[in-house]
């Protein structure tokens, strides 16, 4: 260690030059940072639900939709009304992508054997086109409630569509003063993109601020402070170069590792620091205070690095590219952190840069963690073991869509809205392969009777499919399906242009639209055993239910189920690099111990306040795992130090305590406040990790 130090001092500036230009690396690879919205990072590697979303976007011209509603405060359509709605439609018609608008005013209004072109709709057509939506009933276009008229846009678009329209959209619905809501995957995606960039740019600088402050009450020395987060904050910067020039993109997920870089990372920073300034108050040249503070906690801090990055790795056992983008980012950063600290610190602080206490009172130890010691300690352990177990049983693996926003967000407002209003705002899809075409009479008949027994449950708002369509475009009420003219085949193009979105003629295949009321995981398993039991009732047809919400859903149980062997892998991970570096059984159990304590009460508290396991908490338990693991091994290295120096048992427990208590305590706050940033996240399950 004392070589590595003189060397450190010896070569001070080039050193320093090196850092400053990895850095400006490190900064140009930012500004080559994709950001990426997509909810295609909850799809698992492998799902029935993923099969049969690529099923149906191979049988249909468009999977993705996006819903618009204007809102007017006329009690009824008037012509100002159709005017306003004629506009928008014109106008989300000429954007690129989009395939099809069914809208309040299209180009041409079929009513029965009428076809008016709306530019030359006047006041005394308005009549009739109301008695007209109002006999489309669940398919209308206007919707009528508490004395105001809604127009309801659905939009399909193909892969040509961009995400910017989107923001085009609501730009030009603003500009024109409408009061519109905004709703479907689309527009959730569309969202994140703006919130991720506000999380990049506010949220770590704010965890590394928080943590600093933290810090700062432990240290004394605003100069020993900054040093000891410096090492945590160019780890940050170097994962977020590295996200840049890997041509990588950050997701919503993997937003998340240049926080846990800064807020991991920081430990060995601060274990660095008030280990020198100890070594100083005994009286310690500066280059003999690095030499003993990197042979006292040294190696301890390769194995928490390597540790830390064991605890993640372990989630590769989880069927999920998000998280194994989230593993490979968050490693990267604190393998960066660890060798921050081994490189920047022993270098900065060969300096003559003084991070000792001016002056410092002598305080009492006000928590006297001592008086715990022993009896106390199991009991309170055993307290917290019984709590945390009553709450096992409460334990929640919800995750969905309206999940991810507070409730405070637009988007959270909208599809409140919409549903309200429009009895649906996202759909699930079932998609029905027939052995005949699906125009046939009797394969016709049945799609009112599969959609009945849909919108029997009390969770569904409605369904929509070709057989709602037909009986609309054509003038015949539901359930007169025997009147249909026939072959079907033989229907007008320009009638099978208006329902391509729900039938597939050539493939025999058709889609049934579902709108519940919510993504939780009783609504999405009661719409499935429906579409089992139907399956089972009609085994002609190959029936296949798909749809955001149950890509989510599949992913979350695939991640709990592989939790357990997750976690057994981290353990077995960390026993074995402590093992290696240790080389006694005993202290590497005892190490252990505090981890298993916490990640047992953390599956309590998960219990008990509510919080579903998901794809975001579940990298709690690595955190904990890495982070957790780190104040034991701090705490056992400098015992063993100790010990090695002809000091008693406890003896070398009060001096390992001296050492390394405040630290610990000290790291384990600025952790929590650090993370705390992630408060001010627009998004829930930010704040969910946070908590």
């Amino acid at each position: 260690m004392k070589k590595y130090v003189e060397f450190a001092s010896k070569h001070r500036k080039p050193l320093l030059i090196l850092l400053v230009v990895i850095n400006i690396f490190a900064i140009i690879g930012i500004l080559r940072i994709n950001i990426s919205s997509r909810f295609d990072v909850f799809v698992p590697r492998e799902s029935e639900y993923k099969d049969n979303m690529d099923y149906m976007n191979e049988n249909f011209d468009s999977s993705e939709s996006l819903i618009i509603m204007i809102e007017t405060d006329a009690p009824e359509l008037d012509m100002a009304g159709f005017s306003m709605f004629r506009g928008v439609q014109k106008y989300l018609s000429g954007i690129t992508g989009v395939t099809e608008i069914n809208g309040p005013a299209p180009a041409i209004l079929g009513i029965g054997d009428i076809s008016i072109p709306a530019e030359y709709v006047s006041e005394t057509e308005i009549p009739m086109i109301m008695q007209f939506y109002n006999h489309l009933g669940k398919l209308a276009p206007v919707v009528f409630k508490d004395n105001k008229t809604y127009g309801i846009f659905q939009v399909f678009i193909s892969d040509d569509f961009k995400n910017s329209s989107i923001k085009e959209i609501e730009e030009y619905l603003q500009e024109n003063n409408f009061i519109y809501y905004l709703s479907g995957d689309l527009y959730m995606q569309q969202k994140i993109l703006g919130y991720l960039f506000q999380i990049l740019s506010i949220i770590p600088p704010l965890a590394l601020l928080l943590v600093l402050l933290v810090f700062f009450l432990r240290i004394k020395s605003f100069k020993g402070t900054l040093m000891s987060v410096l090492p945590a904050g160019i780890g940050a910067l170097w994962t977020l170069g590295a996200i840049g020039w890997f041509g990588s993109e950050v997701s919503i997920i993997t937003i998340l590792a240049p926080i846990f870089t800064i807020v991991i990372g920081s430990a060995d920073g601060l274990h660095f620091v008030t280990h020198v300034q100890e070594a100083r108050k005994e009286g310690k040249s500066r280059l003999d205070s690095l030499t003993l503070t990197l042979k006292m906690v040294g190696i301890p801090m390769i194995i928490t690095t390597v540790t830390s990055v064991a605890g993640f790795v372990a989630l590769l056992a989880m069927n999920s590219n998000a998280i194994m983008e989230l593993v490979l980012f968050a490693s990267i950063g604190i393998t960066f952190a660890g060798i921050a600290t081994w490189y920047v610190l022993p270098v900065v602080l060969s300096g003559k840069i003084d991070i000792n206490v001016k002056k410092e009172k002598v305080k009492k130890d006000i928590l006297n963690i001592k008086k715990l010691w022993g009896v106390p300690s199991v009991i309170i352990v055993l307290v917290i073991l019984v709590v945390a177990g009553l709450g096992f049983s409460s334990i929640k693996t919800e995750f969905n869509q309206l999940m991810i926003y507070k409730k405070s967000t637009d988007v959270n407002k909208n599809f409140t809205k919409i549903l309200e209003v429009n009895d649906g705002s996202v759909p699930v899809f079932v998609t029905v392969k027939t052995k005949e075409s699906p125009l046939m009479p009797g394969n016709l008949s049945i799609m009112p009777v599969l959609q009945r027994e849909l919108e029997e449950l009390d969770y569904v708002g409605k369904t929509v499919s070709v057989y709602d369509a037909l009986a609309a475009f054509m003038q015949y009420a539901p359930g007169l399906d025997a009147t249909f003219p026939s072959p079907y085949a033989s229907l007008d193009p320009t009638i099978l242009a208006k329902v391509g979105n729900l039938v597939n003629v050539n493939e025999q295949v058709y889609r049934i639209m579902v709108f519940p009321t919510g993504f939780e995981n009783s609504i999405l398993d009661g719409i499935k055993e429906t579409v089992d039991k139907l399956s089972a009732d009609y085994p002609e047809m190959e029936f296949r239910l798909t749809g955001s919400g149950y890509l989510m859903r599949d992913l979350t149980n695939s991640l709990v189920q592989s939790q357990g062997k997750s976690l057994f892998i981290a353990f077995a991970l960390i026993i074995l690099l402590l093992f290696i570096s240790v080389r006694k059984i005993v202290p590497v159990i005892m190490t252990t111990i505090p981890i298993a304590i916490t990640v047992w009460a953390l599956y309590g508290f998960l219990g008990h306040s509510g919080i579903s396991l998901n794809v975001f908490t579940v990298t709690i338990f690595s955190i904990t795992i890495g982070v957790g693991i780190d104040y034991a091994v701090h705490f056992t290295s400098v015992f063993m130090e100790f010990r090695k120096q002809g000091f008693s048992k406890s003896e070398a427990v009060d001096k390992a305590y001296k050492y390394t208590s405040k630290p610990i305590l000290a790291n384990a706050l600025g952790i929590s406040v650090g993370l705390s940033a992630l408060f001010v996240s627009p998004l829930q399950i930010h704040t969910n990790v946070a908590i």
